[in-house]
């Protein structure tokens, strides 16, 4: 609901209006409200994205309790942002040594030993 009324504040703010009536949103609208996610408020692609999703949620209530027409959905026209996947986070053979010897001196080490090498191995 905090999505909702954000980009409410804003198009209010934008626009200069006291009202807001969904049917009358455009697709230019939420893309200077994406583009003022992106540039003033520093939102990641992610961010944005889940934003965008709760605009979608909106207008599709709107629709099924026909609010506004099939057609009048502004979200429709509206291209989610590329996410950049995050690089694997992996240990060095170094590390991956020291590990296993620290293992050793537990108290059921073949236990930890085979944990571990289960988990290194299988990326867990």
């Amino acid at each position: 609901m905090n999505r909702l009324r954000q980009f409410i504040r804003f198009f209010k703010q934008q626009y200069a209006t006291e009202s807001f009536e969904p049917a009358k949103i455009l697709p230019r609208h939420i893309r200077r409200y994406i583009a003022y996610l992106k540039n003033e408020r520093g939102n990641s692609p992610s961010t944005r994205n889940n934003k965008l999703s709760s605009l979608r949620s909106y207008y599709h209530f709107l629709e099924c309790y026909e609010y506004i027409e099939e057609n009048e959905n502004p979200t429709l026209l509206i291209m989610r942002a590329r996410v950049h996947r995050r690089l694997p986070v992996y240990l060095t053979l170094e590390e991956a040594e020291l590990l296993l010897d620290a293992a050793k001196t537990g108290r059921d080490p073949e236990r930890d030993i085979a944990l571990l090498r289960v988990m290194m191995q299988t990326g867990i």
